[in-house]
């Protein structure tokens, strides 16, 4: 499905170092026009093809599912990359505590947020923001 997409010939073999870089364009393309089965299908083909996705990867689907209002698959998806022994990246954690905030779960983004601090995980100012803007909507 890549080289189709790229107008690549079927046969044409890939170079596999940068070939999740390639995806992750792909994936956040279609993600932004909404496509998301698009963007999933993209993504089940990288696992397919060995390819194995990296924290943008995930941090992309995570961003466009909490917009589409989904956020048990972004848990979901949250649980892989732990599960995956990846580290999840500070940009992981504003979107879970953006969209969580974004979603109606302000306690749960605060949760992740005490987690953070256990862990004394460095926070960005953006993450003070969207529990601001979380909390006081909540309380509208």
């Amino acid at each position: 499905m890549l080289q189709s997409y790229l107008g690549i010939a079927p046969n044409t073999l890939l170079v596999t170092g940068g070939e999740s870089t390639s995806y992750n364009s792909l994936i956040s393309y279609d993600a932004r026009k909404y496509l998301l089965s698009k963007s999933s299908n993209m993504f089940d083909e990288m696992l397919q093809r060995g390819t194995h996705p990296d924290v943008l990867s995930y941090n992309i689907l995570m961003n466009y599912l909490f917009k589409l209002g989904k956020p048990d698959e972004v848990n979901r998806i949250f649980m892989d990359i732990v599960l995956r022994e990846f580290r999840p990246s500070p940009t992981t954690y504003n979107v879970m505590i953006n969209g969580l905030c974004k979603n109606v779960y302000v306690n749960n983004a605060l949760a992740r947020f005490r987690n953070l601090q256990r862990h004394e995980f460095i926070h960005w100012i953006l993450t003070y923001n969207d529990l601001i803007n979380g909390l006081s909507k909540s309380r509208e």
